[in-house]
């Protein structure tokens, strides 16, 4: 940590993948496996594979879908489910004074209803959205700068800027869009896919379930960050 801050936590920041990280499922997912007229695990699958971007298959797994964008929303507001240690984990953010920011490959209208369901105000968050018109669904990306305009949303660039003002990033994630700003992080927390992933390029990481394993993590490291800081003006 910077020894000049008058606290640790003060130039760390955290960004936070939403759909499988704060949601216990995916809501992408859950709107494929639910309306996807056809099987669209094939097309992630490629993704996975590396042979097919995110931004090419986003479009593909949602060409699939053929209903109009509120009843999806309507489905959401029903069967998804936000960690239920996420809101703890906010408001130590932000007794902590840590910058807490969610980015998300998914889409603006999923998130909100989402939030809203859960009374979880007060985040910037950065994403995609939709256009729908007469059931055909066309992903809106994120007008954000990209690095190597794979992704319709670039989350790496968040990251990348934040260091070069002067943060430590700390990434939480769990699936394929993850994978990039994950390796650009100084602190990765990771589950599921994304940790097989890391695991697959010798890349440190810490392991988690919840919001709680990552909360309690932060503060030791921390405090050690403080002891050190403390022991350098010793």
């Amino acid at each position: 940590m910077n020894s000049n801050s008058n606290s640790p936590a003060q130039k760390l920041k955290i960004f936070t993948d939403f759909d499988g990280t704060i949601t216990k499922i995916d809501s992408l997912n859950m709107v494929l496996d639910e309306f996807a007229i056809s099987d669209w695990h094939s097309i992630e699958n490629r993704v996975t594979a590396h042979e097919l971007s995110e931004k090419e298959a986003l479009q593909a797994e949602f060409d699939l879908v053929k209903i109009p964008l509120q009843k999806a929303i309507d489905f959401l507001v029903k069967n998804a489910a936000i960690d239920s240690t996420f809101r703890p984990f906010v408001k130590w953010c932000k007794s902590n004074k840590i910058e807490l920011i969610v980015l998300s490959g998914g889409f603006k209208e999923f998130i909100d209803s989402i939030f809203n369901k859960g009374r979880i105000n007060g985040l910037d968050v950065f994403s995609n959205s939709l256009y729908v018109n007469k059931n055909s669904w066309q992903v809106v990306q994120s007008e954000l700068p990209k690095i190597n305009n794979l992704c319709n949303h670039c989350k790496t660039n968040h990251l990348v800027e934040s260091q070069k003002n002067g943060y430590k990033v700390v990434y939480i994630g769990d699936g394929n869009t993850d994978r990039c700003p994950a390796e650009t992080a100084d602190i990765i927390f990771a589950k599921e896919s994304l940790a097989d992933y890391l695991r697959s390029k010798n890349k440190d990481f810490f392991e988690y379930q919840n919001f709680n394993d990552i909360q309690n993590i932060l503060e030791r490291i921390i405090n050690k960050d403080a002891i050190a800081t403390r022991n350098s003006i010793d």
